[in-house]
């Protein structure tokens, strides 16, 4: 029996969500304003993960690595354009298939565009306006017998996020609460044993390859960290590993009951 402290957004940040008993996500992304080194160094993270390098060798015969180079980082209202050269030798495709990786470092609507040996990174800055005006007589006619959800502002939950190739993990959602980030399964069938060990085992492969130390969610006052995986189902499966931290719940609902009186509740 492992035991886990379930941090306190529980019982603050998932009351508002879904008054229907399901969970509702909506997916905002905010763009952090970057400073011209902490562009730099998420570039040169993408290119280490990736590989996106040449290797030369100086005239004392030590090998050395040429990366591609950063010419301008510009700031705009709605986001940051960043340009950048690849150094002869490098394939461009290689810096487009990377796409996924740059999205991990500076937000999931980057885009990249190229023009030769130069490519143009994008980082689109995305929100909510602060008041969503609407005439309730208008709409009610309409949605008198429907079950709406609950719009709760901004967030740094990202729907069905795209972790890989397949044979990576593929959560429902990816979401940060109080600092504690969470892949959430939502199984409303009962999986076999073989199924979920299945799913169990490509959460392990991930973790191994490390590419998610390399996210842009990461924290950047301490030590990358794996997140939670919350298992939202009617059946209780019995869920071993050692190196993942499970919880699980039949709703959100009744994780915030069990949380709000216990200081630690049992997962597994």
């Amino acid at each position: 029996m492992a035991f886990i402290e379930i941090p306190t957004f529980l019982t603050t940040q998932l009351k508002l969500i879904g008054a229907t008993g399901a969970l509702a996500v909506g997916t905002v992304v905010t763009h952090r304003k970057l400073t011209q080194s902490t562009a730099h160094g998420r570039l040169r993270s993408v290119c280490e993960a990736c590989k996106l390098y040449t290797e030369k060798t100086n005239l004392l015969g030590k090998k050395y690595r040429v990366y591609p180079q950063v010419k301008s980082v510009t700031y705009g209202i709605d986001g940051i354009t960043l340009v950048f050269s690849i150094p002869f030798g490098l394939n461009p495709e290689s810096i487009e298939k990377a796409t996924w990786a740059f999205r991990q470092q500076f937000g999931e609507d980057t885009e990249l565009s190229r023009a030769g040996q130069r490519f143009t990174l994008t980082a689109v800055k995305r929100g909510v306006p602060n008041e969503v005006p609407y005439n309730m007589q208008e709409i009610s006619t309409v949605t008198q017998d429907m079950r709406l959800p609950i719009v709760v502002g901004r967030s740094d939950s990202v729907i069905e996020p795209k972790l890989g190739d397949k044979g990576t993990p593929e959560p429902d959602t990816f979401t940060i609460w109080k600092g504690t980030p969470f892949f959430i399964e939502i199984q409303r069938s009962q999986y076999s044993e073989r199924i979920m060990s299945e799913k169990i085992t490509r959460y392990e492969r991930y973790y191994y390859e490390e590419e998610w130390r390399y996210a842009s969610w990461q924290p950047k006052d301490r030590p990358p960290v794996f997140p939670y995986i919350w298992i939202i189902s009617e059946v209780n499966y019995r869920l071993a590993s050692s190196c993942l931290r499970f919880v699980q719940s039949k709703s959100v609902a009744e994780l915030i009951e069990r949380t709000e009186t216990p200081q630690y509740t049992a997962v597994h």
